[in-house]
Order: structure tokens, then sequence, then C-alpha cells
């Protein structure tokens, strides 16, 4: 089992790394210092049963310190449900009271990132933080946690992505660490 499991471990990056050679890199793909980001992406959270949880669109500005470095806000809006005996989950942070039935929320958040440019795929790893807030019993909530994904540049200037977040709540009235997962699809482009 164990010499199976090594050659599992060497093929698949090598493979994996065989077909991004031969994938065409994007000239001037990725972003410099100074440059400026504008994402608009939809997400969705839920709880692990899938009887309730939430969609919604993020807005986001993003500037690169260095090569590689990003600061971004975003701003997020979402429509949560809830099964009526079920919590909800704090959809992309919002903490939803599913006794009050559904509601809209909102999330501002900063974050940082860090992008290794591959071509015209880049990675990225970070963390974020900030509050949510809305309506219908929904209580104010700290969230932050690490996040991380993939953009890959359709041309020098525009790129889709995918990013999952993990948000710790921080003053939130269930038990102390509290979390979710957040998902999320998007459109980007350099300014």
């Amino acid at each position: 089992m164990l010499r199976f499991v090594s050659r599992k471990a060497f093929v698949l990056p090598t493979v994996a790394l065989a077909v991004l050679a031969m994938l065409p890199a994007v000239s001037n793909a990725g972003t410099k210092a100074g440059d400026f980001v504008l994402q608009l992406e939809g997400s969705g959270a839920n709880t692990k049963a899938f009887n309730s949880g939430d969609f919604g669109l993020n807005l986001g500005v993003g500037y690169f310190i260095t090569d590689a470095a990003e600061v971004s806000l975003d701003q997020g809006l979402a429509y949560a449900y809830a099964d009526r005996h079920t919590k909800a989950p704090a959809g992309a942070g919002q903490s939803v009271n599913a006794n009050n039935g559904d509601t809209f929320a909102g999330l501002t958040q900063l974050a940082f990132d860090w992008n290794f440019v591959l071509g015209n795929f880049v990675p990225f790893v970070g963390a974020n933080g900030g509050v949510a807030y809305g309506t219908n019993g929904v209580k104010t909530v700290w969230e932050a946690g690490p996040e991380g994904g993939l953009k890959v540049f359709l041309n020098a200037t525009t790129y889709i992505y995918g990013e999952v977040q993990w948000d710790l709540f921080l003053n939130h009235t269930r038990a102390a660490g509290d979390s979710e997962f957040v998902y999320g699809i998007g459109l980007g482009v350099k300014l």
C-alpha cells in the first residue's frame, strides 16, 4: 500500500505540472504593483443538512501593494432561507435566526491575499475580516478567517475565479467556535 501511495503522490503532481506547462500563457496576465481590480461574485452557504442557507452577490475592489500582495474591500448582499426548525448558517458572515423566517443581510469585509502568478493561472491564499448585518432578527456579527482560490485569466485584463472562505464568528450568540464555509464564483477585471 505504501508503494502505491508513493507512486500516486509522485504521478499526480507531475501530470498536473505537465498539463499546466502545455497551456498557453497569456501575455501580461496577472497583476502588477499599483493595479486596481474590480470583482463581481456570486456566493452561497448552507448547513451540513442542506436545509437552510443563503445566496448572494458581492462586489469588490482590490489594490495590489506588490505584484503578489492584494488588499480588497468587499460589499455583499444576501438572501437567507431556513427550515423553520433549523438554525440557518451565517451565510457569508450573516447570522440568521431561523425562527424569524427568511431575511436579507449584508457583509462588509476587508481581505489580504497573496497571489502566485503561474502564467494565466493565479492561485491565491489570504485572510479576511468584517461585519455582517441584516433584517428580520439578524444580529450584527464580526467574522474573520482564511480564504483561498484560483483566478484564471481569459486575456490580459479579465479573469474568472473561484473562492472558498472559512468564516469564524467572533461575537456570535451560538457556541464559541461557530463557523461556516462560503463558496463563490466570479468575474474580475484589471482597471
